[in-house]
């Protein structure tokens, strides 16, 4: 009685097998890294919402924005250089620890050396791991939110600073509300209409 031949795989057939496996990997790391992004979108996308509801909690507290004189201060040091910058016309301010003090329940001091947060109120939490040392807040990207408040009470409030936009006429944005909060997205940037499709926003 003759021994069986066992069949055994061609170098043809494993270079197949090969490619099939790699174009499934390819295909599945490609799919956990869409669902990875569009997570990172909804939780920013969260969070500008959570900031801007602690905006308002905070103006319906003291009737006022964390301002003086419709400028926000990103520390009590007057020698830096984002001291005093405007709060609706800017490039949009950044959440920096100043603010983000205040929001959770700091007391927050202006530059005449007053609280702004007197009833130490706290209007928002995060996460610990989403602030850096100094308490700005992150978003997923590792960038700070950025920020607009209707300083003047117009009830809108221009998205862009006119000086990015080719035509300020036509290409900015306005938006009807009181505050907007908004991630500079996947792409960190946030200048033009164009690079501003993909930012999470409040509204």
């Amino acid at each position: 009685m003759l021994p069986r031949k066992h069949a055994a795989f061609t170098l043809i057939e494993l270079l197949t097998v090969i490619a099939i496996v790699g174009i499934l990997a390819v295909i599945l790391i490609t799919v956990i890294g869409g669902v990875r992004e569009k997570a990172k979108i909804v939780e920013a996308t969260s969070e500008s919402r959570s900031l801007a509801t602690a905006f308002k909690l905070y103006y319906t507290e003291y009737g006022r924005w964390p301002i003086t004189n419709g400028k926000v201060f990103g520390s009590n040091d007057p020698g830096k250089a984002d001291w005093g910058k405007d709060v609706e016309y800017s490039d949009g301010e950044t959440v920096w620890g100043f603010i983000t003090d205040i929001l959770r329940g700091g007391s927050g001091m202006d530059a005449d050396n007053r609280k702004m947060n007197p009833n130490e109120t706290e209007f928002a939490t995060f996460p610990s791991n989403h602030y850096t040392e100094d308490g700005q807040l992150l978003d997923p990207w590792d960038n700070t939110y950025k920020f607009k408040l209707d300083a003047d009470n117009d009830g809108r409030i221009p998205r862009f600073a006119n000086w990015h936009l080719d035509n300020p006429e036509t290409d900015q944005e306005w938006v009807n509300e009181n505050v907007i909060v908004w991630s500079r997205g996947p792409d960190g940037n946030d200048w033009r209409v164009e690079e501003a499709e993909d930012d999470p926003k409040s509204w």
